[in-house]
């Protein structure tokens, strides 16, 4: 089958196309990985094992993927190389002049930092290898993931509505049946060609997932991607009969 970047949504084409495959578990097994049309487990670390859930568990924890041709940047590209600050602060209401913040804490930005120094010389955006999985994979299996589309003028509320989808507290709870749902999110918007502060705007988006009750996002800008994903991973409760390794990460 044909693979395609989930961000600048271009084909890979095998013997020209490259991917990058990082795992926050075993970092040292960071490396480049050929496009191959038949087989393409590559994505997966080969570093697992039952100790670890690197590849099974939650998407937070699992590799992250970056095509090395793509041309959706990093938001924290400097022109040599990308950088993730220790502390990122992010205003506690993006629509008015108050000038109150708080330290961004996002899984994105803990995995970023965490991607071995010699690699961090590749100006791309890095995913999740889960959502090149079910970009692709849903083709076989329509129970892996569902695809939403939503279409509305400018200020309609489009990424409002999508952002609420990202926010834990928009899933906690149990389900009727028992168990509950853990969810991540990924989150990437194109920087600004022409913007001083780059990662302002994704800094900007990433925090409304995180932000207290009341306005979430100002109004976004137009930019080349505005992409939001949720991973939604069933957990039984304790007492249910059905295995961990039953439970499927859906987006």
């Amino acid at each position: 089958m044909n693979y395609y970047c989930p961000l600048c949504l271009e084909e890979l084409v095998p013997g020209k196309s490259q991917l990058l495959r990082f795992c926050r578990v075993h970092p040292d097994l960071t490396k480049c990985i050929d496009i191959d049309t038949v087989d393409m487990t590559s994505i997966f670390c080969p570093g697992d094992h039952l100790t670890t859930d690197c590849n099974l568990g939650k998407v937070d924890v699992a590799p992250l993927l970056l095509h090395v041709d793509c041309k959706q940047d990093n938001p924290f590209w400097d022109g040599n190389r990308f950088e993730i600050p220790q502390v990122v602060y992010y205003k506690l209401d993006p629509t008015s002049t108050n000038t109150g913040t708080a330290t961004l804490k996002h899984w994105q930005l803990d995995a970023m930092r965490e991607v071995p120094d010699n690699f961090r010389i590749n100006r791309p955006m890095w995913f999740p290898q889960a959502l090149f999985r079910v970009f692709h994979e849903q083709q076989q299996n329509l129970g892996l993931a569902s695809t939403v589309l939503l279409l509305g003028g400018q200020a309609a509320g489009k990424s409002v509505l999508a952002t609420m989808a990202l926010r834990p507290e928009t899933w906690r709870g149990s389900l009727p049946g028992g168990g509950f749902f853990e969810a991540s999110g990924f989150l990437y918007v194109s920087p600004p060609p022409a913007a001083q502060v780059k990662e302002e705007e994704f800094i900007a988006n990433l925090a409304a997932v995180i932000r207290g009750p009341g306005v979430l996002i100002a109004e976004t800008s137009a930019l080349d991607r505005n992409i939001r994903a949720l991973f939604l991973r069933y957990e039984p409760q304790a007492n249910a009969q059905i295995g961990r390794a039953s439970c499927r990460e859906r987006v």
